[in-house]
């Protein structure tokens, strides 16, 4: 089983988005453990599911924006902004290596489970590369991009969906990187890739428009789902249940909604505002989200100020049920958490 959470890039914010990171095995919400990057404090940490046992695995990494953990294999991967290269370690944090170096800016760290691949995008570059999960055999699948993001696999239908945020449009391509076809344009600022391939759907947020919106996979059927959002930032599906979470962090909010965007509910509300002129006034707010389907939980990263700063020390990682009760604080006096993965017993 492997998870994967991406990130992208929008104005001035770098935000974690995870994308249907979905537990499948064992069972109840305190047999497993949850793994996050602290790009403040530059280190790749975990905890049990519970907030307990919460511990460094791996320190002084340069900029780890992406991490995609590989279960069977008993791996966790990460990319490296700051020295532009491809990591992985043991899930306990020992034997790290180097797989790929050499970058430009490598982000959306993706995994294809069946074909023992990872696929990233090259910002700098303007390239979608991959590479045997050892780091031998890169190859450039797409070349030439204005500002690719937001890599989502479907390998099941042999395809690779992307944004890009320069042209403001949604492509898609065969997993060879062969036939690329521009499926959406003239978006404002799409954010957080989601793929329902069983469903035929593709969903999407657009940070500067409000919107929550989702189309055919062939990029026909545009739909707007959710409007009047202030600034969303997390998006998880629960593609068996017929449901959508989010976050909207200008608000202070974890709704959740039907697929098609009907029965919208609030689940968690945070304090107002206040004052963006004083950030140490900021509260913090629900930003990257998670679903432990199997658990009946959501995981989410509580953050205050502008997502891209962090804080001194006062953000959190906090959980509730599906329906929004029992909100509980996890892990406490953390500096700027990014992403956020889950993972079941036996690690």
């Amino acid at each position: 089983m492997k998870q994967r959470c991406g990130w992208w890039l929008t104005g001035f914010l770098l935000c974690a988005v995870p994308v249907i990171p979905i537990l499948g095995e064992g069972s109840g919400s305190g047999d497993g453990k949850m793994y996050w990057v602290d790009r403040k404090t530059d280190k790749i940490q975990r905890a049990n599911l519970d907030g307990g046992g919460a511990e460094d695995l791996v320190t002084e990494v340069g900029d780890p924006v992406d991490l995609a953990l590989d279960l069977d294999g008993g791996k966790i991967y990460w990319a490296d902004r700051k020295t532009d290269k491809i990591q992985r370690a043991n899930l306990d944090g020992s034997g790290a290596e180097d797989l790929v170096m050499g970058l430009g800016d490598p982000v959306d760290l993706a995994m294809d489970p069946g074909g023992d691949k990872m696929y990233w995008t090259d910002r700098k570059k303007g390239r979608i590369q991959r590479a045997n999960l050892d780091g031998s055999g890169m190859e450039d699948l797409v070349r030439g991009l204005k500002g690719p993001y937001g890599l989502a696999l479907d390998p099941g239908g042999g395809k690779m969906y992307w944004m890009d945020r320069k042209t403001g449009s949604i492509q898609r391509a065969n997993l060879d990187g062969s036939g690329v076809e521009d499926l959406i344009t003239e978006l404002v600022s799409p954010v957080g890739l989601a793929l329902d391939p069983g469903g035929g759907k593709m969903y999407w947020m657009d940070r500067k428009t409000g919107r929550i919106q989702r189309a055919n996979l062939d990029g026909s059927g545009v739909e707007d789902l959710i409007t009047g959002l202030v600034s969303p930032v997390g998006l998880a599906m629960d593609l068996v249940g017929g449901k959508m979470y989010w976050t909207d962090w200008g608000m202070g909010r974890i709704k959740r909604a039907d697929l098609d965007g009907s029965g919208v509910e609030t689940l968690v509300t945070t304090t107002t505002m206040g004052s963006l002129r004083e950030p140490t006034n900021w509260p913090r707010r629900p930003a990257y989200l998670v679903l432990d389907l199997v658990g009946g939980k959501m995981y989410w990263t509580a953050v205050s100020g502008m997502i891209s700063i962090g804080s001194s020390g006062t953000e959190m990682i906090q959980r509730a049920n599906l329906d929004g009760s029992g909100v509980e604080d996890l892990v406490t006096g953390l500096k700027r958490p990014y992403g956020l993965a889950l993972a079941r017993s036996g690690l």
